[in-house]
């Protein structure tokens, strides 16, 4: 008699985490896509969050003025202009997966990020981060920071 297959039996959050890990790629895959499209070196997004309450604090998009040739000088950071990326045109992510312009992609983009890797970042004393989409290495940086309350204990006779 054969036995039926055995299948790994997963979780609901363990399936929402691997469904978020394979919306990421393909967002990534469009993001960068769209940024090559409009020469864009950067997208910078910020957020912040305490007392339950988080937001996304700014998108920027940089990219250099027409003409300029990089130079891989500091004066490379001044010469980036930034871009207002509400008027980029519309980015689809996949099939099903649609953005009205890439500022919209890069916040919703943002926002899964966050939630797979600093969930909570508006609890208690909260946290803050920065998300960065590097055209040239096609790779994201985060960089996450946690707000916390510190005591000093102490203990004597007299």
């Amino acid at each position: 008699m054969n036995e039926p297959a055995k299948h790994p039996i997963i979780t609901k959050a363990e399936q929402h985490y691997l469904d978020l890990a394979l919306k990421i790629e393909s967002r990534k895959t469009a993001i960068f896509a769209a940024m090559k499209a409009l020469l864009l070196e950067s997208i910078v997004v910020t957020y912040d969050g305490e007392s339950d309450e988080g937001q996304i604090e700014s998108i920027t998009g940089s990219r250099y003025p027409a003409g300029y040739v990089p130079t891989n000088t500091d004066a490379d950071l001044a010469a980036l202009v930034d871009v207002d990326l509400t008027g980029t045109p519309a980015v689809a992510a996949s099939a099903y997966d649609f953005f009205p312009n890439l500022h919209e992609l890069a916040e919703d983009l943002a926002w899964n990020l966050i939630e797979m890797h600093d969930a909570g970042f508006e609890d208690n004393d909260g946290g803050y981060g920065e998300i960065t989409f590097d055209a040239a290495t096609g790779k994201v940086r985060m960089e996450i920071n946690r707000r916390f309350v510190d005591v000093a204990t102490s203990e004597l006779e007299a």
